[in-house]
């Protein structure tokens, strides 16, 4: 029913340079040890139900027109690059394995348990995430403008380059999260949590006083 997804593969099978990828031996970035554990290049091979309505391609999204993707395969997977008439022969087959898209939504209601996931670069404003746990989460970029993340528990968190503006952060556990890049600008602050946190300039609020910490 998936059509592939059942093995693990080496690719790519040849040495290249060039295209849309500037550097080589592997252009991709290493994003959740995709290249292995052993450094060996090998990637699952993805499905290819719905594979024309799932862009962006390759695991880190490098490439977003499927045309692209069968011409960067043809090339450096069976060494030869296929024709405009061939690429589209290979788009009207995936075509054919089209069917409904089954939503995958996160969770994301008050007091949910995400701990240990990957939300870089989500946009989660204006939600209702009271209580919710995010623990050793990837927040990494995200958005949580006016969020409401009372009681949160954000403890261990990657917070780099994450936006908390009006956001409300009252009673929430910021403990061990590095926060010496982060600006609260309007952020509701009462009773947070800050246990070894680290504050500007490197400063750990070891009793988790925020006001100590500015």
């Amino acid at each position: 029913m998936s059509v592939g997804g059942q093995s693990i593969q080496h690719f790519p099978l040849r040495r290249y340079i060039g295209d849309i990828f500037k550097t080589e031996p592997f252009p991709f970035r290493n994003i959740g040890g995709f290249l292995g554990k052993d450094n060996d290049k090998k990637f699952r091979v993805p499905i290819l139900r719905n594979i024309t309505k799932t862009a962006p391609y390759f695991h880190n999204g490098a490439v977003k027109d499927l045309k692209e993707v069968i011409k960067i395969m043809s090339r450096y997977q069976i060494g030869e690059e296929f024709s405009p008439e061939q690429i589209e022969d290979v788009i009207a087959f995936f075509k054919t394995l089209e069917g409904k898209i089954v939503p995958y939504d996160v969770n994301l209601t008050p007091e949910a348990n995400l701990s240990h996931y990957n939300l870089k670069g989500s946009n989660l404003s204006n939600m209702d995430l009271h209580g919710i746990n995010l623990k050793y989460a990837n927040l990494q970029n995200c958005n949580f403008f006016e969020t409401n993340l009372k009681g949160a528990n954000l403890a261990f968190a990657k917070v780099k380059g994450a936006n908390f503006t009006s956001a409300d952060l009252r009673f929430a556990s910021l403990n061990y999260v590095d926060l010496r890049k982060i600006d609260f600008i309007e952020t509701q602050l009462q009773g947070i949590n800050l246990q070894h946190a680290l504050w500007r300039g490197g400063k750990e609020c070891a009793k988790g006083s925020f006001g100590k910490c500015l």
